[in-house]
């Protein structure tokens, strides 16, 4: 079999060329493919993408994950605010050009999540 399909060959058969799309090989690299296409998209929207407001954040991510980011300011005691950082220093957060913590106001303007904490009193 010719590898890739598509490459020039010696006999102009369309029977060969049929065939070669069928073949095992040419199959299980269209499957191998796929399937890597969709478990980057997974990790990627799962772990990776960044979340810019409490709007974006479901209960049941709160129930399933923490949250990590580095804390841009501090209210009154009860809330502050949080710079999602996904995966840390690991994926380049702080060291990587295009992944620095912004430090101005201006810049961390609807990039933040609102963390407020409530004290319930029991008894």
């Amino acid at each position: 079999m010719k590898w890739p399909p598509w490459s020039f060959s010696t006999t102009n058969s369309h029977d060969d060329r049929r065939s070669s799309y069928t073949s095992p090989e040419f199959i299980i690299t269209c499957v191998a493919a796929g399937a890597s296409a969709l478990l980057g998209a997974h990790v990627y929207r799962n772990y990776v993408r960044r979340i810019p407001t409490a709007s974006h954040i479901s209960p049941r991510l709160l129930r399933r994950r923490s949250l990590f980011g580095h804390v841009t300011s501090v209210g009154d005691g009860d809330n502050f605010r949080v710079f999602h950082i996904p995966g840390g220093r690991l994926l380049g957060w702080g060291w990587l050009p295009g992944r620095k913590i912004p430090t101005a106001r201006k810049d961390l303007k609807d990039k933040t999540v609102r963390i407020g904490l409530r004290f319930v009193h029991g008894g």
